[in-house]
């Protein structure tokens, strides 16, 4: 699944099929009539496109995931990584978390994301730096490769001009 893009009525449709699943396509028909205001021939042209995205599969009048919710949109935000920061995580939180002061919760659960990754990383990386009380938007380049800071650098341009 390439694609990992939904629009607005699709990712509706898809959190009903997500939260029924496995369902039958004559009930999904009807949820689809009650929550959407949907007739069937509309229900069954979005599972079609979304079949053939890979999202879901229809077999025998059942309609399965092929990826859960989760799996679904942690794609989804690899493939957004990939696309506007050129796959570079630190430029991604930094333009996340630009404007805004990071709290001590979510500053816990990046180190912990970051403690997760397997010990041949940790043996090769650098070590983190230490977290200062700073606003989020203030990076410095010791935090981010010159290549990361310029990429940064041009999003905070794009954004003002």
């Amino acid at each position: 699944m390439d694609d990992f893009r939904l629009g607005t009525v699709e990712a509706k449709f898809a959190d009903i099929v997500w939260a029924h699943a496995p369902v039958s396509t004559s009930e999904l028909t009807a949820l689809c009539a009650e929550q959407l205001s949907w007739k069937r021939t509309t229900t069954y042209t979005v599972l079609k496109r979304l079949g053939d995205k890979g999202l879901f599969k229809t077999e025998n009048s059942v309609v399965t995931a092929l990826l859960s919710r989760d799996e679904f949109y942690a794609g989804q935000s690899r493939q957004i990584v990939e696309e506007n920061y050129g796959g570079s995580i630190a430029a991604f939180v930094a333009a996340y978390a630009s404007g805004r002061k990071l709290d001590e919760r979510e500053i816990s659960e990046i180190r912990k994301i970051i403690g997760g990754a397997d010990a041949k990383d940790r043996k090769t990386a650098e070590p983190a730096p230490k977290t200062e009380t700073r606003p989020a938007g203030e990076v410095q380049s010791k935090y981010l490769s010159q290549r990361e800071a310029a990429r940064l650098a041009a999003l905070k341009r794009r954004k003002r001009g």
